[in-house]
Formats: structure tokens, C-alpha cells, sequence
């Protein structure tokens, strides 16, 4: 069972400790009893809905220069659940890309993941941990078109690190 599986089958048991982190990342959180620990179990099973193995299929999207280079800037943690919430909030001038991405349920920073759903009910954010290597699954432009063939099948981390040659990520 994942953390999300349980936080779900039992959302009152998790209620406190959502709710000290809410607040310990500055939200103003009125905890309305039902509506909070209801508000915590949806988010968790939508997020445990799209676990499989331990691991989950993520997607991002970047604007990208000709010199990116993902072992040195890293793949960044703001990750969506799917390709069509994907957007690149604070986007460089350059191409638009989506990464379509597979990491291992232990890479995702589950409170702070949780979290964004009281912010937004109909956020689908995935907040990766800094150390998170994610297995690039393919590279598309906002349209679609496949780019940048030579990065699938590889693992990077979310934020840049030094190498580990011949570590596997996880595949999805």
C-alpha cells in the first residue's frame, strides 16, 4: 500500500499532520472538520489513482534553449499528472517542450503534493523531492511532435546532481 492508498482509506488519521503542513507553508487553513478530511482523501485517491508499481507516470513542461542540457540543469520538480495540465509557468523564452516522465512513488514529495489540493481543488501537481531521478519516457513540442529522441529511455534528477553512471531509473 502506497502513503496515498492510506492516507486515503484513512484521512482522519492524516488530518492533523496535513494540517500542520499547510500551515507550516503559510496557508491561512480554516480545517472545517468534514469538509477537510474529505477535501484529504479525494486528493489522496486521485493521486493513488495514478500509481502503478510504485511508480507513476508524470508529465512537465518547459521552454527549452539549444544548449538544455538535463544532466546539468536538471528536470525540475513541478511535475503534472497529466500532459494536458502541463504548462511551463515561468518559462524562458525559448521552445516549449513536455517531458513525459516515469519516477518511483518514493521520489514525490507527497505532503507538499497533498497540499496543493487545498490551494486549488482541481490542481493536479506532482511535487517531486530535489533528489528524485526521473526516467524520461519521451519529449514532445506542445503540439505533440516527438523531439529530442537521444534523452528518452534515460534518468535524470529533478535538480541537478552529480552523476551516478549506470544507476536505472524506474520504468513505467
Amino acid at each position: 500500500m502506497t502513503d496515498f492508498q492510506a492516507i486515503a482509506s484513512d484521512p482522519e488519521r492524516y488530518a492533523d499532520t496535513m494540517l500542520d503542513v499547510l500551515v507550516g507553508m503559510g496557508e491561512d487553513v480554516a480545517e472545517d472538520g468534514d469538509d477537510f478530511v474529505q477535501i484529504l482523501a479525494q486528493a489522496a485517491e486521485k493521486y493513488a489513482a495514478h500509481v502503478s508499481d510504485g511508480r507513476m507516470r508524470l508529465y512537465r513542461a518547459i521552454s527549452v534553449t539549444e544548449d538544455w542540457n538535463p544532466e546539468q540543469d536538471g528536470l525540475g520538480i513541478f511535475w503534472s499528472l497529466t500532459r494536458e495540465r502541463a504548462y511551463p509557468y515561468w518559462a524562458a523564452p525559448g521552445s516549449q517542450v513536455v517531458i513525459e516522465g516515469c519516477v518511483g512513488v518514493e521520489d514525490v514529495n507527497l505532503w507538499v503534493t497533498l497540499a496543493t489540493e487545498f490551494t486549488a481543488l482541481t490542481e493536479e501537481e506532482v511535487r517531486l523531492r530535489p533528489s528524485a531521478s526521473v526516467r524520461v519516457i519521451g519529449i514532445t513540442t506542445h503540439d505533440g511532435r516527438p523531439i529530442l529522441p537521444h534523452l528518452a529511455d534515460r534518468t535524470f534528477h529533478a535538480v541537478a546532481a552529480p552523476a551516478e553512471p549506470g544507476v536505472p531509473g524506474p520504468s513505467c
